[in-house]
């Protein structure tokens, strides 16, 4: 009852003008009534509670504070509303002490009770017939009007089902027909009062109780629909086909687990659209979807299946780009299941069956992947996938080859140049790479053999690698190493042209050498003969 009382008299303050009560007196006059009538007394303040009370015509102090018969006290932070109903005929008084505040403002309106809705039930449902009984308080003898309409939830839309008008303060009896409304489980009615007084509009509502309705004659009218879940993207796609050419719209409503209320409710025009797309709550482990249709305005008996959303075993990695063709594919609880994978078009199947995992192979750059199966309720489950394979490394170059170096300092500096690197490691230590790809880092050398490793890797994990052998010694030793070096090759070039023969490389010129010499010799013999008849001859 306050909620409505606080409403018309939050109104009241902003239509109705006041009158300023100063700081210099603790009585004045207020108002003076022409005739009995029902008022409200109106005070703002802006800092501290002040503290009034009113006083009638014959004397009476009236406090806000205290109950009395008659009146009613509606209160918030910065306002006070002190109805007085049937207030005597005569000047009205205010005794007040305003405390803190500068000022503040008192007025007095003439005060109409509004619409309140006292009681609303409705009976069992008897065919197409619910019985609803309500009542409504307000102003005597005054008349409003009401519309009872159908809901499924509080927010939704309404459909209206009966209207017409009453009186204050009597209770009526009214039969709603419910034939329009499709068959479902969770209705409710709404009951919306209203009436105007000069411009000012009076009203309430509120609903019944949630009841479940059958419709027998749409019984006949059938439909049905597709449903695919995508479970990674939170996902339903819903899709309808072979409507009747009559069918005007499509209706569908999602629920959550075991909630009465959809979480989502929708209509479609059936001539424009034949799918729908929506998501549920990440928490969900069942979703339940109803699909009615409508022919000549009014829904069918709706058609319902549930989806166990923990039956879902598929998973694959979450990434957008990868090094590798062979993508991972694990698989849990199910019991030899045709599963179709589809990448770039080409179709292949897997069967699979209890707990495992498989690799699918992917092409170079970019990949469509659709994993998609068809379950035994006729329910499609399926992984949408865009992932780019590079498996190209790093250009890694070096300035100079580092390896057989020898020196004899205790650090040498490394340098070189990478191109796409995301980490660059020298002997395992992160070298920092400029924007050009440049790097150098000084790396210590112990005495004898130092491995240098430069590693360059881009985000994906591809690597080149370069390593060396560096070589750390004193001077003398060097010089001396240098030396030994020398005439060892001086020894080589002694000795080369027996290397050069004895060398097997040279074999098969060492044998060309002696074919040629066979031919010489024989035709030499053979020229000889002939040289010897010519003198015999002689």
């Amino acid at each position: 009852m306050k909620r409505i009382i606080f409403i018309l008299l939050t109104f009241v303050l902003f239509v109705s003008g006041g009158i300023l009560v100063n700081a210099e007196t603790l009585e004045a006059d207020l108002e003076y009534i022409d005739s009995a009538k029902d008022i409200v007394f109106c005070v703002s303040w802006e800092v501290e509670t002040p503290e009034v009370v009113f006083i009638s015509p014959d004397g009476t102090v009236l406090d806000p504070n205290k109950a009395v018969s008659g009146t009613t006290t509606v209160k918030n932070e910065k306002q006070l509303f002190y109805i007085v109903e049937n207030a005597a005929a005569g000047q009205w008084r205010i005794r007040y002490d305003k405390k803190q505040n500068p000022e503040i403002d008192v007025w007095v309106q003439e005060y109409k009770k509004g619409l309140l809705i006292e009681s609303f039930t409705v009976g069992p449902v008897n065919g197409n017939i619910i019985n609803t009984i309500f009542s409504v308080s307000g102003e005597e003898n005054t008349s409003y009007n009401y519309k009872i309409s159908a809901i499924i939830d509080h927010s939704g839309r309404e459909k209206e089902l009966l209207s017409g008008t009453g009186h204050v303060g009597k209770e009526y009896n009214v039969d709603v027909n419910l034939s329009r409304l499709a068959s479902y489980s969770n209705y409710m009615l709404k009951l919306y009062v209203w009436f105007n007084d000069n411009g000012t509009d009076y009203s309430d509502f509120t609903y019944s109780k949630p009841f479940s309705y059958h419709n027998s004659s749409l019984d006949n009218i059938k439909g049905d629909f597709q449903i695919a879940v995508n479970p990674e993207l939170l996902s339903l796609k819903l899709s309808w086909d072979n409507l009747y050419w009559n069918t005007e719209n499509v209706l569908v409503a999602v629920f959550e687990d075991d909630e009465k209320e959809p979480s989502f409710f929708n209509e479609y025009d059936a001539n424009s659209i034949s799918s729908a797309e929506f998501g549920y709550g990440i928490d969900a482990k069942k979703v339940t979807i109803e699909y009615s249709v409508e022919n000549n305005g009014v829904y069918s008996n709706p058609i319902r299946k549930e989806i166990d959303l923990s039956k879902f075993g598929l998973a694959m990695p979450q990434e957008e780009a990868r090094n590798s063709i062979m993508l991972p594919l694990e698989y849990k609880g199910y019991n030899n299941q045709m599963v179709n994978v589809v990448v770039n078009g080409y179709k292949s199947e897997l069967l699979l069956n209890a707990d495992g995992s498989v690799s699918i192979t992917l092409g170079d750059e970019w990949n469509d992947i659709n994993v998609n199966y068809v379950d035994d309720n006729g329910i499609v489950w399926e992984i949408l996938r865009q992932v780019y394979v590079d498996r190209i490394a790093p250009v890694l170059s070096m300035t100079q080859n580092y390896d057989g170096m020898r020196t004899e300092k205790e650090k040498i500096t490394i340098s070189g140049k990478v191109d796409s690197c995301e980490k660059l490691l020298i002997n395992g230590t992160e070298i920092k790479v400029g924007k050009d790809g440049g790097f150098t880092s000084d790396v210590s050398v112990a005495e004898g053999e130092n491995k240098i490793t430069v590693v360059a890797s881009d985000a994906l994990g591809n690597e080149s690698q370069y390593s060396a052998v560096v070589f750390r010694g004193s001077k003398a030793l060097l010089e001396h190493e240098s030396n030994a070096s020398s005439s060892d090759n001086e020894g080589k070039q002694v000795g080369s042209l027996y290397h050069k023969i004895t060398s097997p490389s040279s074999y098969w010129i060492m044998l060309g050498v002696g074919i040629l010499c066979i031919f010489v010799i024989v035709y030499v013999i053979i020229f000889w003969r002939k040289e010897d008849k010519k003198d015999e001859k002689k």
